[in-house]
């Protein structure tokens, strides 16, 4: 599926269902109601390459496993580029600017998120409920609130982003009442470089352990980054310098 032009149509640009081993490549699917292009359930082992998709509800969206989204360009959508129960896809060296979230991954594991350009969003990158996935060497600019969100979310290695400009270049956050099986752990953060951020990095979480809503806990700042104590409890960090401008940094319950 290559050199199409799919634009301004009331749903999507390009729909495929339940598709295996496609290439789509090469198309253009601006302006569209719902998904420039949109691979929908079940979709494995397909190339989602050199694909322009802008000004979409959501540029590229993909369900399914096994995928290779790469060197796409997908600015000015409420989403670029969006994963959901999607699993062993890479992402690579696609640039996702202006959008609400340039990059985002719901209940989705087992990713690389490589060498992506994502600029000028309200969140650079988003990861929900998405466990052991790989976000490096990406650069990530200018997002207004945050750089790298991850929300509910454990095991996941942010390693080699260049990290400028944001309020919060990585904000890590989780409510009790909606991580009862995905608790924030043993994601690891280092050797990134950041420069420009209000704060680097930020780790909250919200609500008490019953679930009664008492609100934030207190905050305790360590070498330029914000952890949370909840209910007396600290949870454990390890911070190391790494290269250059990262830190390591190790978050376990």
């Amino acid at each position: 599926i290559s050199g199409n032009i799919a634009n301004s149509n009331n749903d999507n640009g390009i729909y495929l269902y339940k598709c295996h081993y496609n290439n789509v490549s090469g198309n253009i699917a601006n302006s569209n109601n719902e998904e420039g292009i949109y691979l929908y359930i079940e979709c494995d082992n397909n190339i989602v390459s050199g694909n322009i998709a802008n000004n979409n509800h959501l540029g590229i969206s993909i369900i399914g496993n096994n995928n290779n989204i790469s060197k796409n360009i997908a600015n000015n959508n409420d989403l670029g580029i969006s994963l959901e129960y999607s699993d062993y896809n890479n992402i690579l060296e696609n640039i996702a600017n202006n959008s609400q979230s340039g990059i985002h991954l719901y209940s989705s594991d087992y990713n690389n998120i490589s060498g992506n350009i994502v600029s000028n969003n309200s969140r650079g990158m988003s990861l929900s409920k998405s466990n052991s996935n790989d976000i490096l060497e990406n650069t990530v600019k200018n997002n207004s609130m945050y750089g790298i969100s991850i929300f509910c979310s454990g095991r996941n290695e942010i390693s080699q982003n260049i990290i400028v400009g944001s309020n919060i270049g990585i904000y890590l956050y989780s409510y009790y009442y909606a991580c009862t099986e995905t608790l924030m752990s043993s994601n690891e953060i280092f050797n990134n470089t950041f420069s420009g951020n209000n704060q680097d990095i930020v780790w909250y979480r919200f609500s008490d352990p019953g679930g009664g809503g008492g609100g934030e806990g207190n905050p305790i700042v360590a070498v330029g980054l914000i952890l949370l104590v909840v209910a007396g409890v600290i949870f454990s960090l390890l911070i190391e310098y790494g290269l250059n401008k990262g830190r390591k940094t190790k978050v376990k319950k």
